[in-house]
């Protein structure tokens, strides 16, 4: 017996195109059907030929997964004209998993976060405002490559999974990136940092209760806590709260557990 030829590229489109006419629709499958209707229709007939296809060559690896996405609001209502060459919407669909944050750190940070970039994986942390999750892990993907003259910032990206695909585009998170571990790190919180003209201080409980003002250098910020890389050691007792009674050789008394 002599070998079935395959069916030719495009015959799921004619199948289609003879099923709309003897539904009585064939004069109309081109322009005035349905624009939703018509490209999910065509949109299954592809993806059936090409699983056929797919399958006739014996490539198991040539149905790739899609990004997942959410269609919005219709914009072509039934009867919509809708052709080839016109700019006529039918939906807007994105992509929502993976989903990518953009951020622009700025460019005292950036020496930092390309020399973490370049040496391996750089994990974020996505929070949502006012959410109760935990959470979102990611991983810095994009660099760009110039910084803004105008802001001093350079534009970066991270890619989160979004299984849940709750997280939308043009929606306003934070995120924080994991560039090193410092062990030990000497941690304080953000109220009890003062500004001068000589920079950043904190105001340590001294000899005989006296109050010292001690210049320190600043690390990165976690939460409401900050770390302190210079000025300060283990054991200083800090004083935190309202800063604008307290001033340099005043006499304080410390709160019961070593605060100040």
């Amino acid at each position: 017996m002599g070998r079935r030829r395959p069916a030719r590229r495009g015959a799921g489109l004619h199948q289609l195109r003879r099923q709309l006419w003897r539904q009585g629709n064939g004069g109309l499958c081109d322009e005035f059907l349905s624009g939703q209707r018509l490209g999910q229709s065509f949109g299954q007939v592809i993806a059936h030929d090409g699983a056929k296809a797919c399958r006739r060559s014996g490539l198991s690896g040539c149905l790739q997964q899609q990004p997942a996405g959410r269609p919005g609001r219709n914009q072509a209502p039934e009867g919509t004209l809708v052709t080839s060459s016109a700019g006529t919407p039918l939906n807007n669909l994105v992509q929502l998993a993976p989903i990518y944050i953009t951020f622009n750190p700025g460019e005292t940070e950036l020496a930092e976060i390309q020399q973490a970039f370049a040496s391996g994986t750089v994990e974020t942390e996505v929070i949502i405002p006012g959410a109760d999750s935990a959470p979102r892990q990611g991983k810095l993907t994009f660099i760009d490559n110039a910084v803004a003259r105008n802001t001093g910032t350079i534009a970066a990206r991270a890619t989160i999974d979004n299984l849940d695909l709750s997280l939308l585009p043009g929606q306003y998170v934070r995120i924080r990136l994991h560039i090193r571990q410092l062990p030990n790190a000497l941690m304080v919180p953000q109220t009890a940092l003062g500004s001068s003209q000589f920079g950043k201080y904190v105001y340590v409980v001294g000899k005989d209760n006296l109050v010292e003002q001690r210049v320190v250098a600043l690390g990165p910020t976690d939460g409401d806590l900050v770390t302190l890389t210079s000025g300060i050691k283990e054991g200083d007792r800090i004083i935190s709260g309202n800063l604008r009674k307290i001033f340099p050789g005043a006499a304080v008394q410390p709160l019961d557990g070593g605060g100040g």
